[in-house]
């Protein structure tokens, strides 16, 4: 499960509240809706650009987080890492792993290449 870029971004300035909220409500409900045995992981976002070039991240008014994202994506996986694994959530950590392979990243500075 991810969920960080849109939360943080898509809803203003209330987007980065909003998604400790969420996510704290989420981790608390995951027990309830797995089956028996059932495992859910925590996939962290991979790291941005320094400029994101995205048409869906780019919201008239808040064009300040085309700069900003890449330091809230930060903030936000480490919330949720810490928050996943107090609720027994297994936590990836793409964004360790993707650091060195960002020319694989492609060019809106958020998506990547399928070879990755």
């Amino acid at each position: 499960m991810n969920s960080c870029l849109w939360d943080v971004n898509r809803w203003g300035p209330t987007g980065p509240e909003e998604f400790k909220t969420n996510l704290s409500a989420m981790v608390s409900n995951v027990p309830g809706i797995l089956s028996p045995g059932g495992h859910c992981v925590w996939l962290t976002s991979p790291p941005g650009a320094r400029e994101i070039d995205s048409k869906g991240m780019n919201v008239p008014g808040l064009d300040f987080q085309c700069l900003t994202t890449r330091y809230n994506v930060v903030e936000a996986n480490w919330l949720a890492a810490h928050v996943s694994a107090r609720g027994r959530i297994s936590v990836l950590d793409l964004h360790y792993y993707l650091q060195a392979q960002t020319a694989r990243r492609n060019k809106d500075g958020i998506h990547w290449s399928s070879s990755t």
